[in-house]
């Protein structure tokens, strides 16, 4: 392993000059059996450096595993801009719905025409998550028809994990362009389906402030109306948009009960993935009253494992 690392390194400052071709133990781990040493191949190459490492790159887009393709369709991205599309529109065929997922959010943030029509063919895709980042992508580019879609589907859809993942597609690219599809859903019938959409609207209202003005008017009105444990949510949402009100009855709440109520309210910030989040949980473990502390503390330990699964994940994200 010493002797084939070395030789690549003595080999490397000919072959980024311009046109020499690959060393022969680059090659060889190129094509090695071990998908992990054709990954850590494909991983040193630069599109932009030299033909043979694009050619190299080509070739692993059409290897058999999909962690090979993955890291394959990462190099060639990097090339110039007609070359990253033709990958894209390849990769968009492929038979990992997470190499498609990822063509989807890549084509979501690169301007023009092509990732237009692709993120248009996406749509046909049969993988609802692929097909959520889609169109939530279209939307936050401002394609007219995107927005009715999305509205449509979220409203009437009877498949629960279609709608989920149209929520976490929102979510996930903070397309606040979105927003004003999720009222329908913070009054959809499934307690679950209601949960996610307002963890979405307090997710975008963090980093938004025309957001959060709507999302505060909206809680405001809603919390009134709302008894037992589904106000706790809806209390726990206001405190960590910083509304004093909001704030005073959530430390009540954790303090005095209800416990349904209290425990409603934990639960919605366990499911949080945002620092502010994560410090209220801290602060509820050592101050609410005692059957809720455990809870706290639980939801506290299982969120930092959940951010963090979700950086390593966005790290491999294109």
């Amino acid at each position: 392993m010493f002797q084939i690392s070395l030789l690549i390194f003595l080999g490397t400052q000919t072959w980024m000059e311009g046109t020499l071709p690959l060393p022969a133990p680059m090659e060889r781990r190129l094509r090695h059996v071990e998908a992990t040493i054709r990954e850590e191949a494909l991983l040193r190459l630069r599109c932009r450096r030299n033909a043979h490492e694009q050619e190299a790159l080509w070739r692993g887009l059409g290897d058999a595993l999909a962690s090979v393709r993955w890291r394959a369709l990462a190099g060639l991205l990097l090339c110039d801009e007609k070359q990253a599309m033709e990958a894209m529109v390849r990769a968009s065929r492929d038979e990992a719905y997470l190499i498609r997922l990822a063509v989807a959010r890549r084509a979501a943030r690169v301007r023009g025409r092509d990732s237009f029509l692709l993120l248009r063919s996406l749509l046909e895709d049969r993988h609802p998550v692929v097909y959520a980042y889609a169109l939530v992508g279209l939307v936050q580019r401002g394609y007219v028809l995107a927005l009715p879609m999305l509205r449509r589907r979220l409203r009437h859809s009877d498949q629960d994990v279609a709608q989920e993942a149209l929520l976490l597609a929102i979510e996930r690219m903070r397309a606040e362009r979105a927003v004003s599809a999720l009222w329908d859903v913070l009054r959809h019938r499934d307690a679950g389906l209601r949960g996610l959409a307002l963890r979405v609207l307090v997710s975008l209202s963090l980093s938004r402030r025309d957001v959060r003005r709507k999302a505060l008017r909206w809680l405001m009105r809603e919390q009134g109306r709302l008894r037992g444990d589904a106000r706790g949510a809806m209390v726990a949402a206001l405190a960590i948009l910083g509304e004093p009100n909001g704030l005073r009855a959530y430390r009540l709440l954790l303090k005095e009960g209800p416990l349904g109520p209290a425990k409603a309210g934990l639960a919605f910030l366990g499911s949080m993935e945002e620092p502010i989040a994560v410090e209220m949980l801290r602060e509820a473990a050592k101050t609410a009253m005692m059957p809720l502390r455990l809870e706290a503390e639980t939801s506290w330990q299982r969120m930092q494992v959940e951010m963090q699964r979700w950086r390593s994940a966005e790290e491999r994200s294109f």
